[in-house]
């Protein structure tokens, strides 16, 4: 089964005798989940291990969130591999106090597909079989596919698309949400297309073709 996990950038999952420390969960002092402790407990002695990952079995389950990066990782895991599956509303009503009906929490490996409320455990380490692989930090899908369509033009190109959000990330009439995320946009391009911004915007207009303008969702400027 293709799975998903996400985890602070630079972590990595695939290292050989990785350990994991429970307690430094963000969600051990979360006040939203107050029970997580003894829920956290109850898992622990249910499947007799702390040492897993959470991961999700259908994409998209995240989303970007400029106050948590993370990193995403797919892995591909046999179900009969996969500690249990989590029916993620039930977990949730236990760790806010609103049930405790264990039953409703488990799934049965026979009756899952992918789905955004279930949840995967995976054993760690990993198996170097289930070829976990980093895609990089978890950004708006649109940026994804962008950088994949820049991918197939030349370096010029390239270059000239992180110049034109890093003259948007500059231009003082926009409000400043806009700014800072054209500012993230660029430094994500330049992470994940290996190229730096030249220092100026000249030649920008020229991208607003048709093709372009679909692709940022903006339309050609008036000046």
């Amino acid at each position: 089964m293709t799975l998903w996990t996400y985890h602070p950038p630079g972590f990595r999952i695939d290292l050989p005798g990785l350990a994991i420390n429970s307690l430094r969960s963000p969600y051990w002092n979360e006040p939203l989940t107050p029970l997580y402790k003894e829920a956290w407990a109850e898992l622990r002695d249910t499947l007799g291990t702390d040492q897993f990952i959470w991961c999700c079995t259908a994409s998209g389950c995240w989303l970007p969130n400029e106050f948590c990066p993370v990193d995403e990782w797919v892995l591909n895991v046999p179900d009969s591999q996969i500690l249990a599956f989590i029916w993620e509303p039930g977990w949730d009503d236990i760790l806010k106090g609103k049930g405790n009906d264990w039953e409703k929490v488990f799934v049965e490996k026979k009756l899952v597909k992918p789905d955004s409320n279930i949840s995967a455990l995976v054993p760690i380490p990993l198996l170097p079989a289930w070829g976990a692989t980093c895609r990089g930090r978890l950004v708006n899908p649109l940026w994804r596919q962008e950088a994949e369509f820049l991918r197939t033009r030349d370096l010029a190109m390239r270059r000239r698309y992180v110049n034109m959000y890093r003259g948007y990330a500059a231009n003082p009439k926009s409000i400043d949400i806009a700014r800072k995320m054209d500012a993230e946009r660029a430094d994500y391009l330049e992470e994940s297309l290996g190229v730096k911004a030249s220092g100026h915007s000249e030649g920008m207009i020229a991208l607003w073709t048709p093709e372009f303008q679909s692709r940022c969702g903006r339309s050609q400027p008036n000046e």
